[in-house]
């Protein structure tokens, strides 16, 4: 598959033990330039398919973006599959030394925050609609979704009050205090999925943790999915303009 302006193939990463498929977006200058490891949201190992509309507006912005999978549906080990990616990255001649980034969509935004407590050789990390409280998130969701209460209990091991060290151990707000580098989170004013106030209360504890680079851009009527309440359509500019927008100022050398 090829565009104008980038260029894509499937790859294999290798790590751990283990083959991960992923998928690689180059631009298509064939110039050294920073790059993007892109994290897919769901409880099952990542569709990549799925993350296509982030992936290759980035490329076409001028970004290395490489679309990982996961080696489990659990969530627990992401942060070491996006390391395996990481690594990846770094032996590609066409990417730029030190200008590596992690970006992901709800589930793909909360490992990759984790994935920069864990590693500081990544420069910056961005979500989008991701929860970050996750005792908070699953303990609200029981009320008013049963279903999907059960759902994500059965995802994380088992009920929050339960399998508590679990959810800390996941959850990216248990380790704002290692996060350094500079964060943007990004989420849909009007996200019932995962409510905008998960990523206000990631950027607050950044914050209380004196990280000075810790951003959040909150978009008007947007729900989780890149739809658009009044227009009934989904819009990605809105959520990867502001991205570049915030890559090019903290990737540039």
């Amino acid at each position: 598959m090829s565009n104008p302006s980038y260029s894509t193939h499937d790859v294999t990463l290798t790590g751990d033990g283990l083959t991960l498929g992923a998928r690689h977006y180059a631009p298509a200058n064939g110039q050294r330039a920073p790059a993007v490891i892109v994290c897919p949201g769901g409880i099952s190992t990542g569709l990549i398919d799925s993350i296509d509309w982030l992936a290759s507006r980035l490329a076409a912005g001028g970004f290395h973006a490489l679309s990982v999978t996961y080696r489990a549906g659990s969530p627990i080990d992401d942060h070491r599959d996006i390391k395996i990616a990481f690594d990846w990255l770094q032996r590609q001649p066409s990417v730029a030394p030190d200008s590596t980034a992690v970006m992901g969509m709800s589930r793909g935004g909360t490992s990759a925050l984790r994935a920069a407590a864990e590693w500081p050789e990544l420069r910056a990390a961005l979500s989008f609609g991701s929860p970050t409280d996750l005792l908070q998130h699953v303990r609200g969701v029981a009320g008013y979704a049963p279903g999907r209460y059960a759902l994500l209990c059965q995802w994380l091991g088992g009920a929050p009050d339960e399998h508590r060290a679990f959810y800390e151990e996941v959850q990216p707000i248990s380790h704002a205090h290692k996060i350094r580098q500079p964060v943007l989170g990004i989420h849909g004013a009007f996200d019932m999925h995962v409510p905008v106030e998960q990523t206000q209360w990631m950027n607050e504890a950044l914050k209380r943790h004196n990280n000075p680079h810790a951003e959040t851009h909150v978009i008007p009527f947007m729900n989780h999915y890149c739809d658009v309440t009044p227009t009934y359509s989904f819009d990605f500019d809105l959520v990867t303009q502001p991205a570049i927008e915030f890559l090019r100022r903290h990737l540039s050398r």
